[in-house]
């Protein structure tokens, strides 16, 4: 008589859990998760906030690194080989170093990158920290062509890459929300509701900090 296999347990990091994109998609990416294939712990090595309670609800346990970096590495170490964690998966390249803290426990360590150029890794030391983002996984998500084949260039055959977009979550009931929206702005059924997706904070190409703040929310408005 055959018997079900366990699900495999994944531990995934990310930098903070505040109102962005790259945190939103993380909770979409759990709430779709097959839970009969994978068990989901949630690492933040930065700050908890908005995403924090909707994980948690899917009940998902999150757990926030705290003290020295060598504190957290240690943390996140200790809390791997007790829950019997497979798989790592950082979600931002940031958080790519921390894959490192599992050397010789054979988890598998999976790694993000977000920009081109290692943009959003930070200027100060950038050799060091492009080094601790690559070292400790074997294989890297991309989320857009040009970061995929820049890495490729650089890294030719050492790591495994992979090309994935990023995901726009659909409406359930788009009927319905254009009309909250239209009573919400005060917009005609004759005028044109047009939404727009975006960041209005400045990019820089150069170098960012460590622990990027997120973009603000952009509603709908109306073009009359």
């Amino acid at each position: 008589m055959s018997t079900l296999a366990r699900p495999q347990t994944i531990a995934v990091i990310i930098g903070q859990l505040a109102q962005g994109g790259s945190e939103r998609q993380l909770a979409f990416f759990l709430t779709h998760c097959d839970r009969t294939r994978w068990r989901p712990l949630v690492f933040v090595s930065g700050e908890l906030g908005y995403w924090e309670r909707p994980i948690r609800e899917l009940d998902i346990p999150v757990t926030l690194l705290q003290g020295s970096q060598r504190t957290k590495l240690l943390q996140l170490r200790a809390a791997c080989r007790a829950e019997g964690v497979t798989h790592f998966f950082s979600w931002s390249s940031y958080t790519n170093g921390y894959a490192l803290a599992l050397r010789g426990l054979g988890v598998r360590c999976v790694g993000s990158f977000r920009n081109y150029h290692f943009a959003d890794l930070p200027e100060r030391r950038r050799r060091l920290w492009t080094w601790l983002s690559l070292a400790g996984i074997s294989t890297v998500v991309c989320n857009s062509r040009a970061t995929y084949d820049a890495l490729r260039s650089r890294l030719g055959r050492r790591k495994e890459l992979v090309f994935v977009p990023n995901s726009v979550q659909a409406l359930a009931d788009p009927a319905s929300s254009r009309a909250r929206w239209r009573e919400t702005l005060g917009v005609g059924a004759s005028e044109t509701l047009v939404v727009g997706v975006g960041g209005s904070r400045p990019r820089r190409t150069s170098g960012a900090s460590s622990r990027p703040s997120p973009p603000p929310v952009l509603a709908p408005r109306s073009v009359r």
